[in-house]
């Protein structure tokens, strides 16, 4: 049997569809996914081995402007192109995980009598999955809070999945991790991540802090920048620090086997993202977290909740942060492993390890029930 994953824009929305066709490649059939012209879909979907058909698709801008109309335009050529690309490929199912490039293509295969399932990361559903939920075959959510933002009509349609993760997540220990990058098996990691974009702000408070954090021999920070923020970053940090001191710090612009600084790390500062809260919680990694503050209805802010009223995160508005609040955070948690052990039991209890094999077996029976 085929499945088409239409995944793009962000890793956050990428993550989910890889765990689907790790599953599906290994125990079913052919995966084709439907992405965009970004360079992450070339990062994470090409650089996993996994064939990637590109379409124009482009976010469509919520107030009047003239790039409304570009963005239109970009989606009807997008939707033309996805019926193209259905059409030679024939899936049994297609699988769309959220976000604009997710958007046509699912369109595209339900018009073709194609079954489809939607799968939503976040407690609050993007615009594209609340638009979609109306024709999927399936709504597959991680949070059960996201059940009353969808129509009454789609209530019957829900399925309560969780947010699959890859499998090396749960299958690298952590002596493995840290003897692949390097880190000594005593020091005290802490993994610094914006998201698959990166954070501009994140990256400039946390360097500020660097000068104090490395005071402390034991420890050791592991970087990602993000692409776009990295020579900003090591300009930065080259300014402030020693090389005695640069060299416990690891920068990066971007991991594509971020499986290993996540099963190495103690602690982790980033953003709230759905899927990177479904990673660090199969971890068990205690968080600070800094949600975005613009993410749609606040999504990031209510992920980040869930974690903050478990025990497992510390939170921190972007608003309120400074260089000094984040480095007395890092050190109260570095200096209380039994607060830390607390932590990181709460994270584990909030993950959700089956996941990936609740969305693989609702593919499955929606593609056989339409056979």
């Amino acid at each position: 049997m085929k499945i088409s994953i239409a995944a793009g824009g962000t890793g956050g929305h990428i993550s989910p569809g890889l765990a689907v066709a790790e599953k599906w490649s290994a125990e079913t059939g052919e995966v084709l996914f439907i992405g965009g012209k970004g360079k992450v879909e070339k990062k994470l979907i090409a650089g996993s081995g996994y064939d990637l058909h590109k379409i124009s698709a482009s976010p469509i801008p919520r107030s009047f402007s003239r790039n409304m109309f570009y963005g239109l335009a970009g989606n009807i050529k997008a939707f033309f192109e996805s019926l193209k690309i259905l059409r030679d490929f024939s899936p049994d199912i297609v699988l769309g995980t959220g976000g604009y490039v997710s958007g046509m293509p699912v369109l595209a295969a339900s018009l073709m009598g194609i079954p489809t399932v939607i799968h939503e990361q976040n407690s609050y559903p993007g615009l594209a999955n609340r638009i979609l939920s109306y024709r999927a075959n399936g709504i597959a959510v991680s949070y059960e809070s996201s059940d009353g933002h969808f129509p009454d009509r789609s209530q019957d349609k829900i399925y309560h999945t969780g947010n699959p993760i890859r499998s090396a997540l749960t299958q690298i220990q952590r002596g493995e991790a840290r003897a692949k990058l390097s880190v000594d098996s005593e020091a005290f990691m802490v993994l610094v991540m914006g998201g698959s974009q990166g954070s501009r702000k994140i990256n400039q408070i946390i360097t500020r802090t660097y000068r104090k954090l490395t005071s402390f021999e034991s420890l050791f920070v592991y970087h990602i920048t993000g692409t776009s923020n990295y020579h900003e970053v090591i300009d930065l940090a080259e300014k402030r620090l020693d090389q005695d001191k640069l060299d416990r710090i690891e920068f990066t612009s971007f991991c594509e086997q971020i499986s290993y600084p996540l099963s190495a790390a103690d602690l982790f500062i980033g953003r709230a993202g759905a899927t990177t809260l479904a990673e660090i919680t199969a971890c068990g990694l205690p968080a600070v977290l800094i949600p975005y503050p613009h993410a749609a209805a606040g999504h990031q802010r209510k992920n980040a909740e869930v974690l903050a009223e478990a025990g497992a995160a510390e939170t921190l508005k972007e608003d309120d942060l400074s260089s000094e609040k984040l480095n007395r955070m890092i050190v109260s948690l570095y200096k209380s492993p039994e607060r830390l052990d607390k932590m990181r039991k709460a994270s584990f209890e909030l993950s959700k390890p089956e996941a990936g094999k609740k969305l693989y077996e609702l593919l499955l029976k929606l593609a056989r029930e339409a056979k």
